[in-house]
């Protein structure tokens, strides 16, 4: 039986319409599989680092000086601060950068709620803790302890993108000597793979 060239014509619109199916299905599969692998990396590793400011009248100073964490691992930095003093700090150091969502999370004494905020006042910075990496300036100002045995606590959360030792340094004047050089008020984070 032969076909006539309307059944022929039915037969090619039929074909053409599912190699079309076929073709669309593909293209929607090869941009899935794109959007896969070029999505944003997500940071599957977390770290926790504790830092804690002892001392007062003069002798502040950071435990550890030193610390080590991996790049782009989410890094939550916890800041328990003894010191009592209030000290003053430049304007850029009164405010939180370089953290996730731009805050910090602040606990001015051990029964006290704890606030979410972006800037502390003058009045009420002891301490930051600031680090110059590639393009971007982490930077957190810490409160004043509430008394010897009552500390503050900071919190935060970034992430160092890029391998290398970087410098940590407290921004307020707490001393009679610049705070910048590696010791008690100062040290080095190291970014690993």
């Amino acid at each position: 039986m032969q076909k006539g060239p309307a059944q022929t014509s039915d037969h090619r619109r039929r074909t053409n319409a599912h190699l079309l199916i076929i073709a669309a299905l593909g293209v929607v599969a090869s941009m899935a599989v794109a959007l896969m692998v070029t999505a944003a990396p997500t940071r599957t590793t977390t770290e926790t680092v504790r830092f804690v400011i002892s001392g007062d009248q003069g002798n502040m100073a950071y435990s550890p000086t030193n610390i080590t964490v991996s790049a782009d691992a989410l890094v939550t930095i916890i800041i328990t601060n003894y010191d009592t003093q209030s000290h003053s700090a430049p304007p850029l150091a009164q405010q939180v950068s370089g953290t996730t969502g731009g805050v910090a999370y602040y606990q001015f004494s051990l029964n006290a709620h704890t606030q979410s905020l972006g800037q502390l006042a003058s009045s009420d910075i002891s301490h930051t803790f600031s680090v110059d990496y590639g393009s971007t300036w982490l930077n957190v100002p810490i409160p004043p302890a509430a008394s010897p045995t009552n500390p503050s606590v900071t919190t935060f959360t970034t992430s160092f993108s890029s391998i290398g030792t970087y410098t940590w340094y407290c921004d307020a004047m707490c001393g009679s000597l610049p705070m910048t050089p590696p010791g008690e008020m100062a040290g080095y984070v190291h970014v690993v793979k």
